[in-house]
């Protein structure tokens, strides 16, 4: 009885091994010893669970392990297969192939592929010996499950103190000088910057400075002061009565003897309020110093008055 078995069981297997079928097979319903490529003359060890559909292929009869593999595409270092019954009977066999997971890491901005049997971040990360610094940013977290097609970005992030000299400005002073006249300013000393020496903490995440904080200041050179002396002596024109004439307009005036041109400044001496003029006319009867157009008188006191006492100086 076993003789006709096995012829019939041989016929079986040649019918089956005509060309290389590619058939689909749920995980379950194959074997649970897995053989890696890398290891494949050593006992089957270890077991896994591959995320992605488990392929079914088959060889031919007489064909070598190594006449079948060259019939597969496609396979990667990290995928696994098995063969049942062993190639070396030249029975033909059925190649149970086990995809590993393709995961995209992006460490620092750089794509890359990896595969894997891993079933969380953690352990993938391990295996392949992808460090995560402490301060680093991995999305999503080691403890996320393995997914196909999952997408891992990781942030290279460094914190680094640094050291910059800054420039303190020197500051303008200025001094009132009774000698010189009002507008003039003359600098006695020249104003040098100072330095100062910064510490800051800087972060960069893949390369790039995204962020520094100050973390301390010290001045190494004091600045010097620019120190301007600024004239406070009046040139006083006259002192007296002020009228206005509705001949000119704008901020003009007449006066008699200051030449055409002159800047006035008038001041309204019960007031203190002031007015700039331009000398452009002559012509003053009677006892005022100065005649204002309307528009300039205005600004001193209400034109109603007539006469207000004034004081002219240089502006």
């Amino acid at each position: 009885m076993a003789k006709k078995i096995l012829p019939l069981f041989i016929i079986a297997l040649i019918i089956l091994g005509i060309g290389l079928v590619v058939k689909r097979q749920k995980p379950e319903d194959l074997p649970s010893q897995v053989l890696g490529e890398s290891v494949l003359d050593s006992t089957p060890k270890e077991e896994y669970s591959s995320l992605l559909p488990v392929e079914i292929y088959w060889g031919r009869m007489g064909e070598t392990k190594q006449e079948m593999l060259s019939n597969l595409s496609g396979i990667y270092p990290e995928d696994k297969l098995t063969f049942f019954p062993d190639p070396s009977l030249s029975l033909g066999s059925q190649i149970t192939l086990y995809r590993a997971t393709p995961i995209e890491v992006v460490d620092g901005g750089k794509s890359s592929i990896f595969r894997t049997f891993q079933g969380g971040v953690g352990g993938f990360l391990e295996e392949k010996k992808i460090e995560v610094g402490e301060k680093d940013q991995l999305t999503p977290s080691k403890d996320a499950a393995i997914a196909v097609n999952m997408k891992i970005e990781i942030v290279r992030v460094l914190e680094t103190e640094i050291k910059e000299n800054g420039t303190i400005p020197f500051k303008k002073v200025y001094k009132d000088d009774p000698n010189m006249l009002r507008g003039e300013e003359k600098m006695t000393q020249k104003g040098v910057n100072g330095t100062k020496e910064n510490i800051y903490l800087v972060r960069r995440e893949n390369g790039q400075e995204v962020s520094r904080k100050l973390l301390s200041s010290k001045v190494i050179k004091e600045p010097i002061d620019q120190i301007i002396l600024r004239g406070t002596k009046e040139i006083v024109y006259g002192i007296g009565p002020a009228t206005w004439y509705g001949w000119i307009s704008g901020m003009t005036a007449a006066h008699n003897t200051l030449p055409m041109g002159t800047k006035v400044l008038v001041t309204n001496i019960a007031n203190g309020k002031s007015v700039v003029v331009t000398i452009v006319d002559r012509g003053i009867k009677g006892k005022a110093i100065i005649d204002l157009s309307l528009d300039a008188f205005r600004l001193l006191a209400n034109p109603s008055v007539g006469v207000i006492q004034v004081k002219l100086t240089a502006p």
